[in-house]
């Protein structure tokens, strides 16, 4: 998913007024914040994200865990593996219903109003290496993996859909068929084909034979840890989970918080000055 959108598939996502009557006073709405989302508060990493424009007050609540997300302007294959096949990613906090953000205030604030989040309790955080997913993993831009599955899918013979069990289906009978993707010329050409356009370059395991199956070669180049991803509580966040060399760091969790709107939070500051 490109940064700093939500496209909710079933439903809008849940982003309210809060109930307290703050009255867009600063001191109020921070000592709130303090007592409310205290981890948060406290954390030496700042979160942000953007999201259109919402009237009426400094302070939303939002809970992301209330929609199942999907991906903007790609299909969904990744983030199903990630949630739902691949152990690899457990423990990490389901991107289909996370809040998707950054670690960087004008990377969430291109035509949109950015937002400072502040997660409420002490969520699992996922921390990719780079500003967004897509340019996170070392052998290729996930927006070539919607056509590598693709094209996988229709070598089994199944209609390209990023619904969880076609994902399923296309992995399980991508498995079954490994033996002959190996074994045979056909075979070995259409992984060498596979390789050939979506990948950044020549890869140290470019033969379908260095895999065990399909399975094993998505989690060779879908693997986090060596892809340097990092999950950690709130709590156990800090400045040395971020790379100060690169521009920013995305980042997701799952569940509520409360969401500052920085342009609001400016105009009442100048309004003082």
């Amino acid at each position: 998913m490109r940064l700093y959108e939500l496209r909710p598939q079933r439903r809008p996502m849940v982003v309210r007024q809060i109930d307290e009557p703050l009255e867009d006073d600063i001191n109020k709405v921070f000592a709130f914040l303090q007592e409310k989302a205290p981890l948060a508060w406290n954390c030496d990493i700042d979160i942000f994200r953007g999201i259109r424009k919402m009237p009426n007050g400094l302070l939303k609540y939002g809970d992301s865990s209330a929609i199942e997300r999907s991906s903007t302007n790609t299909k969904n294959y990744y983030t199903i593996l990630m949630d739902q096949i691949m152990p690899a990613w457990q423990g990490y906090p389901h991107r289909g219903r996370s809040f998707i953000c950054t670690t960087v205030a004008s990377c969430a604030s291109s035509h949109v109003t950015p937002y400072q989040m502040y997660p409420i309790g002490d969520p699992v955080i996922g921390i990719c290496p780079s500003r967004d997913l897509w340019e996170s993993f070392k052998c290729m831009d996930l927006v070539y993996f919607e056509n590598l599955f693709d094209a996988c899918a229709r070598y089994v013979k199944v209609e390209p859909d990023d619904d969880v069990a076609t994902v399923r289906r296309v992995v399980s009978l991508m498995d079954w068929e490994w033996p002959s993707i190996v074994g045979t010329p056909e075979g070995r050409r259409f992984f060498r084909d596979l390789i050939g356009q979506y990948f950044y370059h020549a890869m140290q395991k470019a033969d379908p034979a260095d895999y065990a199956s399909f399975s094993d070669f998505l989690a060779f180049i879908l693997d986090p840890v060596d892809n340097g991803f990092k999950f950690k509580k709130l709590s156990q966040l800090t400045p040395a989970d971020i790379d100060p060399t690169k521009q920013a760091h995305e980042l997701w969790f799952a569940g509520p918080a409360y969401l500052l709107d920085l342009d609001a939070l400016q105009v009442i500051r100048n309004s003082k000055a």
